[in-house]
């Protein structure tokens, strides 16, 4: 029987590393490769660390004698994720329960971590918490948000930092106006962003990086924690697009005024209400379509390449069923179900990390159509 025939894969999802078990003497890891995923963000794991947001690894073992490749999810606040765990004998070596039980899971992982980590080249003068890798493009530029930066400290920490951008002697009552909260409790808020980095420390002004020739530096969001930053993005209240999927595919709408002609489901998040991008995205869902859905996770931020807004992108799935009709006919035309392959045709351009979270749930769906009968549903 082949290694191949004899591998065994072991899943252990959802699963965060944390304290590193000890070492036992006769365990010898021989050596590491990483393979990171060429569109996964860069994430801050240390002061000094930096790691991509997911990769795998080959780890050879000396003792036992094995071949380990390990998927690993770098989670927020710099924690790995074992997405997937595969080990194959080597010649000779009987892959038996005690073989395994010798495998030490967090040794490889830490091992991993160390061969991904890359020094981290701080950027203060784009803002705080930014920074570049060596050898990356001059204006890639990536943002950790820390763990436990709630969504409130990180909006009061945005309109701080676009108030001292912009050059204005109060920020902390700017933002406070801008959500209607008292100046005390934004204060409160305040502190914790500065604290966690998300604004500069008392006394230093915050300024927006060079425009590099293609005028917009590339913005992305990866594990919920790191961006780029976008030397253009724009003032104001950003949009929220609804990425809402089911068994008919992903929910989408024509627009009348054709700018663009098809869009997600989405709206601009309202600040006097208090709005989070959830409570966005299921308020826009139900006044546009009809439709009763539950906010899931974040998938991604960017400034709109054509449109030039803030798009914040949250995913989420229909509670009472998938009827829809058109809720605001001054703004759309029509609302209806789409598989992926007609999203493709009907929304090019499309966000990278939106593309691949339909390409998860709707791979599941169509399975499911076909299998009973359906007939070829628009994505």
């Amino acid at each position: 029987m082949d290694a191949n025939a004899r591998a065994l894969a072991c899943q252990r999802r959802g699963t965060i590393v944390g304290a590193m078990a000890q070492r036992p003497k006769h365990f010898k890891i021989a050596s590491v490769d990483v393979h990171p995923d060429p569109r996964a963000a860069k994430v801050r794991t240390g002061s000094a660390t930096a790691a991509p947001s997911r990769f795998t690894a080959e780890v050879k073992l000396d003792h036992p004698d094995l071949q380990v490749s390990v998927s690993i999810l770098v989670a927020a606040g710099g924690l790995p994720v074992v997405q997937q765990l595969t080990i194959w004998p080597g010649p000779g070596t009987p892959l038996t329960s005690g073989t395994v039980r010798q495998v030490l899971l967090d040794p490889i992982v830490r091992a991993v971590m160390t061969e991904a980590s890359q020094p981290p080249i701080d950027r203060p003068d784009v803002g705080p918490g930014a920074f570049q890798i060596e050898g990356e493009p001059e204006h890639q530029v990536w943002v950790s948000t820390p763990a436990g930066a709630t969504d409130r400290v990180r909006q009061i920490a945005r309109l701080y930092n676009d108030a001292l951008t912009a050059g204005s002697r109060s920020p902390g009552q700017e933002a406070a106006d801008a959500v209607h909260m008292s100046r005390a409790q934004t204060a409160r808020y305040i502190k914790r962003a500065r604290e966690m980095g998300l604004i500069p420390p008392l006394g230093e002004t915050m300024q927006r990086p060079p425009v590099t020739e293609s005028g917009v530096d590339r913005v992305r969001q990866d594990a919920g924690q790191s961006i780029f930053i976008d030397s253009s993005a724009p003032e104001g209240q950003p949009i929220v697009a609804a990425i809402v999927t089911s068994p008919l595919g992903v929910l989408v709408g024509r627009r009348h005024d054709g700018r663009p002609l098809w869009t997600f489901i989405a709206g601009e998040q309202d600040a006097v209400q208090d709005e989070n991008p959830a409570d966005t995205a299921v308020r826009e869902v139900k006044e546009e379509t009809g439709l009763q859905v539950q906010a899931g996770d974040l998938i991604g931020e960017r400034v709109h390449p054509k449109t030039h807004r803030r798009m914040i992108y949250i995913a989420a799935l229909p509670t009472h069923g998938t009827d829809v009709f058109v809720g605001d006919e001054d703004e759309l035309a029509e609302v209806r179900w789409v598989s992926l392959a007609e999203a493709d045709e009907l929304l090019p351009g499309m966000f990278e990390p939106v593309r691949e979270h339909l390409a998860r749930e709707l791979g599941q769906a169509g399975e499911r159509e076909e299998d009973l009968g359906a007939d070829d549903q628009d994505d």
